[in-house]
């Protein structure tokens, strides 16, 4: 993975969460991602590799959910995670 990504471990138990999201950081940006089965860049920024990141999201949407919706903690989303590399 080409960058860094960041998870919300408070999730949707956030007030005035919006949509289920995670961020990229990209040098010394914060680049919201939807979480969705079709996942989209929130900002509208494009960047250097999004596909490969939008691809990541989509292929790990129900565990980012799961995560999301705080039905797996840190722990476990972590662990799930780790096992698919980015391709």
């Amino acid at each position: 993975m080409p960058y860094d990504v960041l998870l919300d471990s408070i999730g949707a138990d956030r007030r005035f969460t919006g949509k289920p999201h995670i961020w990229v950081t990209i040098d010394e940006m914060v680049i919201p991602v939807l979480i969705n089965e079709e996942p989209v860049v929130l900002s509208g920024y494009v960047f250097q590799h999004s596909d490969d990141v939008l691809a990541w999201v989509k292929k790990n949407h129900e565990v980012l959910i799961m995560h999301w919706f705080k039905e797996i903690s840190d722990r476990e989303v972590l662990e799930l995670l780790s096992k698919h590399s980015f391709s």
